[in-house]
């Protein structure tokens, strides 16, 4: 069972400050540069995302575990729902193959700023990432 406190939410957050950051991911999924995060293109967010940090499970503990922070849990929750509707159209107009194209959608600048939200929230309240040398599925 994965940690909410300690593992589990710190994680996500990195995702979400790693989707916030353009940059970050343009040098990642556009000019190839794998030497920041582990997270080469958009399956493998997906993959580790809702594979390896089993985001949809978690979401329903942590609702138990941060009970006491409602605006946690509903950040949370609309940044894993951000993440599967930018899924639900790169499946349904294939464009998976080309990151410019996923990069430029509507509901990817929606993530985006779901990303920023549940960031900002984070760190006002304590709640923190990784540090950018021990950033579990981030990194290679």
């Amino acid at each position: 069972m994965i940690d909410l406190r300690d593992v589990w939410l710190p994680q996500i957050i990195a995702y979400a400050k790693f989707i916030e950051e353009d940059g970050a991911v343009r040098a990642a999924w556009i000019d190839g540069d794998r030497s920041q995060t582990s997270v080469t293109d958009f399956d493998e967010l997906m993959e580790q995302v809702f594979g390896d940090a089993d985001a949809k499970e978690q979401l329903k503990l942590a609702v138990v575990e941060f009970g006491d922070d409602a605006m946690l849990v509903m950040r949370l929750a609309e940044f894993i729902e951000g993440l599967e509707c930018v899924d639900r159209v790169v499946v349904d107009t294939e464009i998976d193959s080309d990151p410019a194209k996923i990069l430029a959608l509507p509901e990817w600048l929606s993530l985006r700023d779901r990303s920023r939200q549940l960031r900002v929230y984070a760190e006002l309240h304590g709640y923190r990432a990784p540090s950018r040398d021990s950033m579990i599925g981030l990194q290679n």
